[in-house]
Formats: structure tokens, C-alpha cells, sequence
């Protein structure tokens, strides 16, 4: 089952646990004026930009240059995305906030001669992207039991690795469509949106990431 077929799997079982809450007909607000939540996200754009590099096998190896080497990249690992966020409500309908997305990508690299005979030792690298995004909220259902909201993140996105490389981009996440369920203190979401942070079409560390995520809250 691939990962777009899985994600909508998801969104019709929270619609179907949350269509009795939503076909009723009285709302009721809170007082409640600020949330605290973290959660986590997928990272599909990152799992398929960012793979092992082929292995290169040359079918006439003494015809190459003999100093000839090359690098590949393996042993790919992702934390998915990991986030936390601050909301105060102005309005029943609006509130303004703070969120912070972290992920990391691992990987290996080996240095190859013409023979494809490794001629360094593995090096490891670990990539992070923190993305510090203000945020805006617009709920436009609320009731006891469930909220429905969308929103929208401007923001910087910080590029560093342990090989003392640093840069930054824009970000910008579009929060589409939300799902939050539960009850006094303690809040259940599922989110559908797209995160992104690039510099032009040369320098993209994210597109479209973390599409699906889920998240806990607290308010108070």
C-alpha cells in the first residue's frame, strides 16, 4: 500500500469517528485561551529525494583512469517530522502562534575506486532542517468534542549538518485542513498540509514534506 492510498485510509476513519459530533447542531465554545502541542509528520518528499546512491560497477574498469574515484551514499535513516507549537486564541475563530519543526536525515558515504573497491572508510553525515514558523489559525467549527481548522506558517528554515555547513531558507507551511477531537484540557489532532523551505529552484530542502501528522495538546 503506498503512502497516498494509506493517508486517505486515515482521513475516512477520523471522518467517520467524528460524523456523529458533527452532525449535531448546537456548538459550544471554550474559554480556554491558550494551546501547547507537539507531534510528529511524515517525510515523504524527504524519502524520495534523498536516497543511496547506485553502485557503480563498471563493465571495463582497466580502461578508466586509474586515480578515478567515486563517492556513494547509503544507509539512509529519517526522523520524520517533529514539532511543536504555542497558540493563543484572539477570537473564537483566530489565533496567533509559534511553531518549531525539526527533522534529521542520516546517511553514509564510502569512497570507491574503478573496481568499485571501497578506498576510504564510512563517513557519516547528519542533516537537520529546523524550520521557526509564526503561525496563524482559523477554526470555523468548534463544538464540545471536536474542532475544525486550517492555517497557515511564514517563517525560516535553518540548514546545518555536522560537517559545519550552515544555511538558510524561506519556509512557509500551509496547514489545510484539521481534525482536532477531545475534551477539556486534553486534544487529539490529524492534519492535512504541506511544509516547504527553499531558496529558488536550486536550493529545496523541502517540498510538499510532512503531508499527514498527528498531534496532542493541551489547553488551558
Amino acid at each position: 500500500m503506498n503512502e497516498s492510498k494509506f493517508i486517505f485510509i486515515i482521513l475516512q476513519a477520523v471522518l467517520m469517528l467524528c460524523a456523529p459530533y458533527l452532525a449535531a447542531e448546537e456548538t459550544k465554545t471554550t474559554d480556554y485561551k491558550h494551546e501547547v502541542r507537539i507531534g510528529w509528520g511524515d517525510m515523504m518528499f524527504e524519502t524520495m529525494a534523498f536516497q543511496r546512491t547506485p553502485a557503480h560497477y563498471w563493465p571495463t574498469p582497466l580502461t578508466i583512469y586509474p586515480d578515478y574515484t567515486i563517492v556513494e551514499r547509503h544507509d539512509y535513516r529519517y526522523t520524520g517530522h517533529i514539532f511543536a507549537e504555542y497558540q493563543y486564541s484572539l477570537l473564537i475563530w483566530l489565533s496567533l502562534g509559534l511553531q518549531a519543526d525539526m527533522e534529521g536525515i542520516y546517511w553514509k558515504e564510502t569512497t570507491y575506486d574503478r573496481f568499485h573497491i571501497a578506498v576510504s572508510d564510512d563517513r557519516q553525515i547528519d542533516n537537520y532542517n529546523i524550520a521557526l514558523l509564526p503561525t496563524i489559525r482559523f477554526t470555523y467549527y468548534q463544538s464540545e468534542y471536536i474542532n475544525l481548522y486550517s492555517g497557515l506558517g511564514i517563517g525560516l528554515n535553518i540548514a546545518f549538518d555536522n560537517q559545519n555547513t550552515i544555511k538558510t531558507a524561506a519556509a512557509f507551511h500551509i496547514n489545510l485542513f484539521s481534525i482536532q477531537a477531545g475534551m477539556d484540557h486534553w486534544w487529539g489532532t490529524i492534519e492535512l498540509g504541506v511544509l516547504n523551505a527553499m531558496n529558488g529552484a536550486n536550493e529545496i530542502y523541502m517540498l510538499s514534506s510532512r503531508m499527514l501528522s498527528a498531534s496532542i495538546a493541551y489547553k488551558l
